[in-house]
């Protein structure tokens, strides 16, 4: 549900991964209270910051987060996810070695 990373200006950090309520339990406060464990989990282990992604049609989510204070990357500092699948990961680790100076 969440592991910790580093960031380079921040420090410690946690990372929420698949938090998810079922439709039909959705709106009884089991999110809220999840990720407020979450969070109280990262206070006390002096995470700095939490972060997690949200799919754009995911409306519902996205007003949740933003209800709570949460800062939206994409809009309010232009940043952008990108990501390696396993193959592109693999092609370009080798990368060096193709491209690689020889003296």
């Amino acid at each position: 549900m969440y592991f910790y990373s580093y960031g380079t200006w921040v420090g410690r950090m946690m990372y929420l991964e698949d938090l998810y309520v079922k439709p039909q339990y959705r709106g009884k406060g089991i999110g809220t209270s999840m990720m407020t464990k979450v969070a109280q989990i990262g206070v006390e282990n002096e995470c700095n910051r939490m972060q997690w992604v949200v799919l754009n049609w995911n409306q519902e989510a996205i007003d949740f987060y933003k209800k709570h204070d949460s800062i939206d990357l994409t809009t309010d500092e232009k940043w952008h996810l990108f990501r390696m699948e396993r193959g592109e990961l693999q092609k370009f680790a080798t990368l060096h070695d193709q491209t690689a100076v020889k003296a």
